[in-house]
């Protein structure tokens, strides 16, 4: 009984702080202003930028059981994200990345 108690408080702790932590999860790396990713696309931070988009796309990918039969090439899709955050400079990587995957989601 003794040792119940306190994996019933553990349990209701971390239960409760689930939904914070996977929000948290997916603003890491993706919490960066599409100004900051434009004005850096020429710096070595660009690959940063492009290895969380592509991780981002794959994990929901991955999530959802999502197989892509009609998507552009990597460049295509990366060009497209720019494009998002040209014309949304207050947005975030985050939100650029999802909108893309969302129309790619619709051409399938």
């Amino acid at each position: 009984m003794k040792r119940f108690i306190p994996a019933v408080i553990a349990f209701g702790l971390l239960s409760s702080l689930a939904p914070n932590q996977a929000q948290a999860w997916t603003m890491i790396g993706g919490d960066y202003s599409c100004g900051s990713v434009i004005e850096r696309k020429n710096d070595i931070s660009h690959k940063e930028f492009k290895a969380w988009a592509f991780g981002f796309m794959s994990a929901v990918n991955d999530l959802t059981q999502t197989t892509w039969n009609n998507a552009s090439d990597e460049q295509g899709i990366w060009q497209a994200i720019l494009l998002e955050c040209q014309k949304n400079p207050l947005e975030n990587l985050y939100g650029a990345t999802a909108k893309v995957w969302a129309e790619i989601m619709k051409r399938q």
